[in-house]
């Protein structure tokens, strides 16, 4: 029995969940500095992901 299947749903399942939350926190703030800190993370990832 491989293992690895359920972990990899729950990681899929989290990071969905929290993608939804920061998009919720960012549509309902009234400052824009939320989008600001969103921009860094994804060029961020979008960095580690190149290396």
């Amino acid at each position: 029995m491989n293992l690895q299947y359920p972990v990899d749903d729950w990681q899929f399942g989290f990071a969905m969940f929290l993608t939804g939350s920061v998009f919720y926190i960012v549509q309902v703030s009234y400052t824009p500095l939320w989008s600001v800190f969103l921009a860094i993370g994804w060029i961020a990832y979008k960095s580690k992901k190149r290396v």
